[in-house]
Parts: C-alpha cells; sequence; structure tokens
C-alpha cells in the first residue's frame, strides 16, 4: 500500500474523503453479518467498531496476478489499483480504479464478483 492519508483515521473520515455514499450502512450491515454475527451483543460491538475503530487509509494497493505467459508457478505481475478520493492524480482527474475479484464461497462481498474502488 502506498500514499497513506493521515487526515483519514475514522470511519466517517473514509466516507467524506473518498465521497462514498451509504458506506457507513453498508459496512454496518457487513459487520454484523459477518463478523459480529455470533456474539452475545452484535448490534453493540458494530456500535463500538463504528465509533471508535481507528482506520488507515491509503491511495494504491499493488495486487499480485499470477503470470499468464509463463509454465513457471510462482510467477507474478503487480497491478495498481488506485483510488485518489476527492484529490487529482497527476494534475489530472480524480482517479477510481476497478479490480476484480474471485468468489470463494461467497465470502467476498462484491457486486458480481467486482469491487470497485470508491468513487462517491
Amino acid at each position: 500500500m502506498q500514499g497513506k492519508r493521515s487526515n483519514v483515521t475514522k470511519i466517517d473520515h473514509v466516507v467524506g474523503e473518498y465521497e462514498i455514499p451509504n458506506r457507513y450502512e453498508h459496512m454496518r450491515v457487513f459487520l454484523h453479518n459477518n463478523i459480529y454475527s455470533k456474539s452475545a451483543a452484535p448490534e453493540s460491538d458494530v456500535e463500538n467498531l463504528m465509533n471508535a475503530g481507528e482506520v488507515k487509509a491509503f491511495n494504491s494497493v499493488e495486487i499480485p496476478v499470477p503470470e499468464q505467459n509463463t509454465s513457471e508457478q510462482n510467477a507474478y505481475i503487480l497491478h495498481h489499483l488506485r483510488c485518489t478520493g476527492k484529490r487529482v492524480w497527476r494534475g489530472q482527474e480524480a482517479r477510481h480504479d476497478v479490480g476484480w475479484v474471485r468468489l470463494v464461497q461467497n465470502k467476498i462481498q462484491g457486486m458480481l464478483g467486482r469491487i470497485e474502488s470508491f468513487s462517491g
């Protein structure tokens, strides 16, 4: 990960900085259904994390993708996904790359297997 955003430390900051509509509610539902589903007090646990949890935001992440044009099993190409929120990217408009993922037993949540970087 690169380009740490020092002004983003709480979930509210992520929502504002990256202009993500409904992100707060989506995170609440995800945490309730996947992280705290077996908790004795899931609503309370989710609320505590949403209000007190510290987050870190970055502009880019490197994704290792298996090389398709080689017989070597451990060959990867690094792809860079970037999301700049409201900020410009190298003097141009803001950047919001799209990443495609493979679902394994439906554990990754995305739209039809696709997780967009936050584009607002």
